[in-house]
């Protein structure tokens, strides 16, 4: 199917399709509506072989959109059809949009004002990530009649802009911005594009293509810039993430060898890292920090090289003229020797023991201490003796004719990745925990946050914070730690959709496309509460390790022995009074918070003796507080926010406003710090959990190991962690939740895929009814034996649960 080309375009809208009907013919719509004259640009659809063609939705709008649709043989190469797509147009600049997005209608005329008088800018446009249970409002009456609707959304907003701030605010920023280069929107001259090559058709299948074609037109001097003017909405679908980390991988392998520069190198070894982060150590190298220019008695030391010696990190003019120097790795440097590569060699092709000695710069540990771990590594690998040199440094003949590899032994790492839901993620209360048993038995511990790149987050507050200023200093310390720089060898445990412990974290490539702020009510009840229940409540499933496919026996849920010890001393409970404890990150119909103050008050409305004490979530204290610009959220989504906090926040106010007269129904306003919660816990007598999201709860395991009983789900989630005479089972159901705020609605589904469908567990009402008659019935009956309580401790404190990882990951 032609359109008439015969008119000058100023733009080809290029679009790479396959089988997505229903959002290509949103795109069209979209592209229908744009406020950028008609006869101005063209459509060119390259259709990778798709089961159908789409003849009759093109011909819906060719009356009004000059469309060229060209179907070819399934190829799945991506940057093939693009090519080809460019090929045939006529317009002068050339717009790239995935096939499954919907632009505003300002996408042209953005794109024009940004780049009319400016060849050589490369103009990306900002991509949101539609959540996929918004299907039910992206229609074409939508896009033509209530887009505001789309824009407002719950959606992944486009990371990118954190470093654009970032560079605002500090005068810092990627160097050229090829990282930035993302293929969904970006608008180029086709002069421009044509000069450089267009895109490298080795890429095959997903990933890196576009930002390697970003890196061509870095080096040509070309600017590229994220315009903030342009955005498109991203409409959800599954994929293979597994799929598409390993072609990430082949394809940023491919990215390196092509270029072989240490720009490249630190993008690509290190696309796990958060772009800030990249920023800073791009900088470093940048600043020289890694380089010795000078050494002592250079002249004395040529006597002890043999004949195949490697510097690294090195520039000493003397030792490069040496025939025994063969190569050199040192970016940015100043000699123009032959020998030297703008390496940094995190990751080489040489095979093992290629060379017979390495002279390495320790200085690499002013940019990052395991970064210099993860180069010494490589070093020693290539070579049969590895040197450590220190600036001005005496002796280093000595020690290259005294010492076959260099006294260095290489710290233990491991790396929390954690999402910015502090307040309210359980994962907190456990990474934080787990980090900090890891610090105290001598691994090099951090916590990487990745909204945060101005170190303003207070990890220290939210769902179960330390109020003991030590513990404080351990937080701060670990969070501020120099190994944060996850790449091969550096095991880490992220905090995301795909939770996982890992030997080598996936990349910042995915993070950007598949993390967020996840504070929009939907995503989080849907996806991160089914998380926890596929991963973190029992202890004996096993976990696929990327990218190795190992499976560890290890899942981070424990207690902290030693608070307990600290914080429950001398206390006790009231005489005459029987005290339920109910605690919850958050509030909403989930936490079925609604349902035990309904029984309460049926049960013991008139019994003074019987008090149930709730510690009022997070989210509530933010609604009160209306804290929702604080720095560490300036540049997140304020409405889902301010969503998230107000509907769940209203949910608890509607509960204390029912029940706030009875005098035996105590609503908390404590700082909701673990040393209070332990000492509520140890003065009160049965802790209740009947949460519908199916997580394990830390004070549920931290009552048990107190000795007192609790009133849990009965249901799989604390497997191997409670004995049956420390609990009190209520009955329930298991009920699909996937539609609506707070709904629990759908049949029960069985034998269907966890990733497909978000399970609840709804308890029976009159089984809790029982289950607090019965705690409440035998209260004075010995609890839990002492010998249980001293095992349970030792079995799951954090540091025995930490040693268990580290076994495990060393």
């Amino acid at each position: 199917m032609e359109s008439d080309n015969s008119l000058q375009k100023l733009f080809s809208i290029i679009i790479t399709y396959y089988n997505k009907e229903y959002e290509i013919a949103l795109l069209l719509k979209a592209l229908s509506l744009l406020d950028f004259e008609s006869s101005l640009f063209e459509i060119i659809i390259i259709d990778d072989g798709s089961d159908k063609r789409i003849d009759e939705i093109i011909k819906q709008y060719s009356s009004s959109l000059a469309i060229t649709y060209h179907y070819h043989a399934n190829s799945k190469l991506r940057s093939r059809n693009r090519n080809i797509g460019a090929s045939k147009a006529v317009g002068e600049r050339l717009v790239f949009l995935d096939s499954d997005v919907i632009p505003e209608k300002n996408l042209l005329k953005e794109f024009n004002v940004a780049s009319l008088n400016n060849r050589n800018l490369i103009s990306l446009g900002l991509r949101d990530d539609l959540l996929d249970f918004d299907h039910w409002y992206l229609t074409e009456d939508t896009i033509e009649h209530y887009f505001e609707l789309i824009k407002n959304l719950p959606a992944f907003r486009d990371i990118r802009t954190t470093v654009k701030n970032y560079n605002k605010r500090t005068g810092k920023g990627w160097r050229g911005n090829w990282q930035m280069m993302f293929s969904h929107c970006f608008c180029i001259w086709k002069e421009v594009f044509e000069k450089v090559g267009g895109f490298d058709e080795n890429f095959v299948h997903w990933g890196g293509e576009d930002v390697e074609l970003g890196y061509r037109l870095y080096k040509i001097d070309c600017k590229i810039e994220l315009n903030e003017n342009v955005h498109v909405y991203h409409i959800h679908h599954d994929y293979n993430f597994s799929s598409n980390i390993l072609s990430l991988k082949k394809n940023y392998q491919l990215f390196l060898n092509k270029h072989n520069s240490w720009e490249v190198e630190l993008f690509v070894r290190e696309f796990e890292c958060w772009p800030i982060q990249t920023i800073e150590y791009q900088e470093a190298i940048y600043s020289r920090k890694h380089l010795i220019s000078r050494i002592n008695n250079s002249i004395k030391i040529l006597d002890y090289l043999p004949p195949k010696t490697v510097l690294a990190g090195i520039e000493d003019e003397i030792l490069l003229s040496s025939p025994c120097v063969v190569k050199s790795f040192n970016p940015r440097s100043q000699s123009f020797s032959d020998k030297n590569s703008d390496r940094m060699g995190i990751f080489l092709s040489d095979k093992n023991n290629s060379y017979d000695l390495v002279l390495l710069s320790v200085e690499y540990r002013n940019i990052n201490e395991a970064l210099f771990t993860m180069i010494f590594k490589e070093m020693s690998r290539i070579a049969r003796r590895v040197v450590l040199v220190e600036n001005e440094e005496i002796g280093i003949a000595e020690k290259i004719r005294d010492v076959f590899r260099t006294s260095f032994r290489a710290k233990r790492f491991l790396t929390f990745t954690m999402e910015n839901d502090i307040h309210i993620s359980p994962n907190r209360f456990w990474f934080i925990n787990l980090a900090m048993a890891s610090n105290k038995l001598g691994i090099h511990t951090g916590l990487e946050l990745g909204y945060d790149p101005y170190k303003q987050a207070d990890l220290n507050i939210g769902f179960l914070h330390f109020a003991g200023q030590n513990r404080k200093l351990v937080i701060n310390r670990i969070y501020s730690s120099r190994n944060n720089f996850m790449g091969d060898q550096v095991p880490c445990f992220m905090d995301s959709v795909v939770a996982t412990c890992s030997s080598r974290a996936v990349g910042q490539r995915i993070f950007w496309e598949d993390t967020g702020f996840i504070n929009q009510e939907r995503y989080y009840l849907k996806h991160k509460l089914g998380m926890y229940n596929r991963l973190y409540y029992r202890r004996e499933l096993e976990q696929d390790f990327y990218p190795d496919f190992q499976q560890r026996n290890y899942l981070p849920v424990g207690i902290d022995s030693e608070l307990l010890e600290e914080c429950a001393h001398g206390v006790f409970s009231e005489k005459g009074q029987f005290i339920f404890v109910w605690a919850e990150p958050f509030s909403s119909p989930y936490v079925n918070l609604d349902l035990l103050l309904e029984i309460f008050s049926e049960l013991f409305a008139d019994n003074s003796k019987v008090i149930l004490k709730i510690m009022t979530p997070s989210n509530f204290r933010h609604v009160l507080d209306n804290e929702h610009n604080t720095p560490v959220l300036e540049y997140m989504d304020r409405n889902s926010i301010e969503y998230f906090h107000l509907s769940h926040g209203r949910y608890l106010m509607e509960q204390i406003d029912r029940y706030k007269q009875l005098s035996n129904i105590h609503f908390l306003d404590d700082d909701f710090c673990l040393e209070y919660a332990v000492k509520l816990l140890a003065a009160s007598d049965c802790f209740i959990d009947i949460s519908s999201t199916r997580y394990l709860h830390p004070l549920v395991l931290q009552s048990i190991a107190l000795g007192k009983k609790c009133v849990i789900p009965d249901d799989n989630r604390y497997d191997g962690y409670l004995s049956p005479h420390s609990i009190y089972r209520v009955d329930g159901t298991l009920i699909s939740a996937l539609n609506g705020f707070g709904s629990l609605e759908g049949p029960v589904l069985k034998n269907q895929d966890p990733r497909r469908y978000f399970l609840v567990y709804k308890p029976d009402r009159n089984s809790l009814r029982e289950a607090l008659l019965k705690a409440f019935g035998n209260k004075d009956e010995k609890e839990v034996s002492e010998s249980f309580i001293k095992e349970y401790r030792e079995k799951f404190n954090w540091v025995t649960i930490a040693e268990k990882l580290v076994k495990d990951l060393y």
